[in-house]
């Protein structure tokens, strides 16, 4: 199945790599960042940490998958969704 006729896996793809933007932000404003400087935006990064922790570990596992699904395409995009969630997760451990 190529993601080119599905219009439901363009969108999904293009979700992915939102989330994928977004978390590797929260983990780079986390780390460059004093974000307990001013209380209520440290609360709001301890709300949002463990949500943020599982999706760095999901997103990589998900692209994989949807990516297989794909037939280990190299055009498909779950690939290079792959490769950008693979750094997002290395900014984790850095």
């Amino acid at each position: 199945m190529e993601t080119t006729k599905n219009p439901h896996r363009i969108l999904f793809a293009s979700l992915l790599l939102v989330a994928i933007i977004l978390i590797t932000v929260f983990w780079l404003i986390g780390k460059n960042v004093n974000i307990y400087q001013v209380s209520f935006i440290g609360v709001i990064f301890e709300i949002i940490w463990l949500p943020m922790i599982l999706f760095t570990f999901i997103l990589p596992l998900l692209c994989i998958y949807f990516w297989y699904s794909e037939r280990w395409s190299y055009k498909s995009p779950f690939l290079y969704l792959t490769i950008a969630s693979s750094l997002s997760l290395n900014l984790f451990f850095i």
